[in-house]
């Protein structure tokens, strides 16, 4: 194992709770603590649970201490969690900087809870606190299901796909000059625009710095957020056409989900496309490429 190799985890870990916070951030503040189900009961509490644990973790190791467990009453709202875990990864990825390779290999003597002391080595200890944030974010996504949301897709082909990796190097989003770039969605009620696109594109969904519920589109090259306050576009003037393995499949899925098919399959034919609305009434297209099987 190496520092970087720690790097690139904990890199995959802030973008996967970031997916799954875009969504926990639309709940109320009564369903981000309302008692479910698991090891912990509520959002909340389980979030809270992984965000300790990891600050936790990077203590016994060196980082900055946390002290006493972190109390789940202390962050009553989403906003308040959020902060805390923001200045905890810049401890993460600041004490991660800082190592070399031969690092890694030192043990770390600890004790949990009044167990028998323990001796692991460093690198083992940083890994383990990364891949234990995997199995409660899984607890989190079944608990947004109970309360009705869809947990975005956080798997780790998703954040390799928008870290594209060159010779030598890790590509951002491609940047150059005439690139579309950035597509803003009006709508009336944000949640439930939030819940369409994701749920028929499978759209990762982040929280920007200024507070504005914000995605992704599946390859990590086009960014946009949800606007209110703005007419919806029924009347397509600039058409936006939306990339997919295939159009009748996602036809069903815009159908299922709130949405209404405004130009069939076969009217751009030889084109395999179709329009559709969003539940605001936006019209855009579909698009599947020839080669693709339906």
């Amino acid at each position: 194992m190496r520092v970087s190799d720690l790097e690139r985890l904990y890199d995959y870990n802030y973008w996967a709770n970031k997916q799954l916070i875009g969504v926990v951030s639309q709940l109320t503040p009564e369903q981000f603590t309302q008692s479910v189900a698991g090891s912990y009961g509520s959002v909340r509490n389980t979030l809270v649970h992984v965000l300790s644990a990891e600050w936790g973790w990077l203590d016994r190791c060196g980082g900055p201490e946390r002290g006493a467990r972190l109390n789940p009453e202390d962050y009553p709202t989403v906003e308040s969690l959020v902060r805390a875990w923001t200045r905890v990864e810049e401890y993460v990825r600041g004490f991660l900087s800082g190592l070399k390779d031969e690092d890694l290999t030192r043990d770390i003597e600890f004790a949990i809870g009044g167990g028998p002391k323990q001796a692991v080595p460093l690198g083992d200890l940083m890994q383990h606190a990364a891949v234990h944030a995997v199995h409660h974010r899984g607890q989190v996504a079944l608990l947004l299901r109970t309360l009705g949301y869809v947990p975005s897709n956080f798997d780790l082909l998703l954040y390799v796909g928008e870290r594209r990796s060159v010779p030598g190097s890790t590509m951002a989003p491609t940047r150059a000059n005439g690139k579309i770039c950035y597509l803003e969605i009006p709508t009336a009620d944000i949640a439930r625009s939030v819940g369409f696109y994701q749920a028929v594109f499978g759209w990762p969904i982040r929280r920007r710095g200024d507070g504005a519920t914000a995605f992704d589109d599946g390859v990590g090259e086009v960014s946009g957020a949800w606007v209110t306050g703005r007419p919806s576009s029924p009347s397509p003037g600039l058409l936006l056409y939306v990339m997919v393995d295939s159009v009748p499949t996602t036809v069903e899925a815009v159908v299922a989900h709130g949405g209404r098919i405004v130009q069939p399959i076969g009217v751009d034919a030889p084109e395999l496309t179709a329009r559709f609305a969003d539940p605001d009434g936006n019209v855009l297209g579909l698009y599947q490429q020839p080669n693709q099987s339906s």
